[in-house]
């Protein structure tokens, strides 16, 4: 067996910049085992300019969040070095300390031999774009409320970027793409990579379906004359609050940001470039409404999940806002079919990379109807298992003519069970998260996308 072997921070700023830190938090114990790729800590980063003050990043906005986990070159027992942990926030503050390269802040006792130079640690970049930059939340890697929260392995030694993948994010898929601590470490654990994954979550309005296919449309200006007619009913109707304003804030913001534009800074030990755009993209029919709300002079399609729209959950302004400038609308199958077709093209013209597209669980454990003679036809307007079902047919069809890719949770989910998994047909349990992830990744490998190959044990 090799001897214990050191771990430095290894370099993570380019030539002609310098990095600080904050102190080290660490997720594992004195002596613990743990799996080569398995994160053994992180850290808050500053990238700057040599004589660069703290807002001159090129990390930009995303500067406020940016960090670095490390990962175990190998399998076995780990020893953090006392002291780079200074807790409090020392360990929170990007200001605490320099990075050093050659710093030793831990050691490993591998177990099998391992190749000279194998002892580096991993490097994985983490960092999340706010809805406001106010809002701060340092209780962990990307703890805080994003616009959008991304990750993605350091090493590029060749100069060629990851590729990436975007996932649009609703409740049955976000958490598989980005796992149980939001940090996407356990996808990262499972691919080869390098790859750069990023999450856009659901701000306010759903993310797929017309909510997409709007906003890849929306130009400057219509998005300027969403925002002044906001500002003109606020101003016309009851004395807006605090819940009025965090509202319109957050809606403009996700309302203004396009699923295919990225320009995101990626920060690798080759150097900085920006990526424009998605490689491949994911999201899920669950991320279509069927049910939305039409604005009625504008005619852009406002789409919200119900609970957002309780009594005690918005402000007085924004329900006189609601009521007097929108008209409820229910769509027919046909209509979303026709929208889903069409931000299927959009987003494969605009993408070099597969589309794929998770379908619905057609059976959930609250089904109970034992016949459909009281419904009227179609079916799928008024029995959701039979719309359900509809839609996974669509998919299949638009996966021949489209050339997207299905995300089969049905099949999925009856391997699985789904009242074990997904007993709601929304949420699912971990171990589906688990199932959904690596069929996401199977399907990019299999459409040619590098670095979703399975990590080797």
């Amino acid at each position: 067996m090799s001897a214990t072997l050191p771990l430095r921070l290894g370099t993570v700023a380019p030539e002609g910049l310098r990095a600080q830190r904050s102190g080290l938090r660490w997720l594992v114990r004195e002596g613990q085992r743990v799996g080569a790729g398995e994160l053994l800590g992180y850290c808050q980063l500053g990238v700057l300019p040599p004589k660069g003050g703290i807002i001159a990043s090129p990390m930009g906005m995303e500067r406020l969040d940016f960090g670095v986990a490390f990962s175990a070159p190998c399998a076995g027992r780990v020893r953090p070095h006392a002291g780079t942990s200074r807790g409090g926030m020392l360990d929170r503050l990007r200001a605490a300390a320099s990075w050093e390269p050659e710093e030793v802040v831990a050691e490993i006792e591998p177990e099998a031999e391992v190749p000279p130079g194998a002892g580096a640690l991993g490097l994985l970049f983490t960092t999340g774009l706010r809805v406001n930059p106010q809002l701060a939340m340092r209780s962990g890697l990307l703890s805080g409320w994003y616009a959008r929260r991304r990750a993605w392995w350091g090493e590029a030694a060749d100069g060629t970027l990851p590729p990436t993948l975007a996932c649009l994010g609703s409740c049955d898929i976000a958490d598989a793409i980005a796992g149980e601590e939001g940090d996407f470490r356990e996808f990262h654990a499972e691919i080869a990579g390098p790859a750069h994954l990023v999450l856009l979550p659901e701000v306010m309005p759903v993310t797929a379906g017309v909510s997409a296919l709007e906003a890849m449309r929306r130009t400057p200006a219509e998005l300027e004359a969403i925002s002044d007619g906001m500002r003109r009913a606020f101003a016309d109707g009851p004395p807006p609050g605090a819940e009025d304003w965090l509202f319109a804030g957050s809606l403009l913001a996700a309302l203004g940001r396009n699923p295919v534009v990225l320009d995101a800074p990626l920060l690798t030990q080759a150097g900085i470039a920006r990526v424009a755009r998605p490689d491949a993209i994911l999201f899920s029919l669950i991320g279509d409404a069927r049910t939305v709300l039409r604005h009625r002079t504008q005619g852009w399609t406002l789409a919200l999940h119900g609970y957002r729209l309780q009594p005690d959950w918005i402000g007085p302004a924004t329900r006189a806002w609601l009521d007097a400038a929108f008209v409820r609308q229910t769509r027919s199958f046909a209509q979303q079919a026709a929208e889903m077709a069409e931000l299927v093209a959009a987003l494969r013209a605009a993408i070099p990379g597969p589309v794929v597209v998770a379908n619905q669980a057609t059976t959930t454990g609250r089904d109970q109807l034992h016949a459909y003679a009281a419904f009227d036809a179609p079916l799928s307007e008024q029995v959701a298992a039979v719309r359900n079902r509809d839609w996974t047919l669509l998919l299949t069809e638009l996966a021949r003519s489209h050339g997207m890719l299905v995300l089969d949770v049905d099949a999925i989910l009856a391997e699985m069970g789904t009242a074990a998994h997904m007993p709601d047909g929304t949420h699912p349990s971990g171990a589906l998260q688990a199932a959904l992830r690596q069929e996401t990744a199977r399907l990019l490998r299999e459409a040619g996308l590098p670095g979703f190959a399975p990590r080797a044990a």
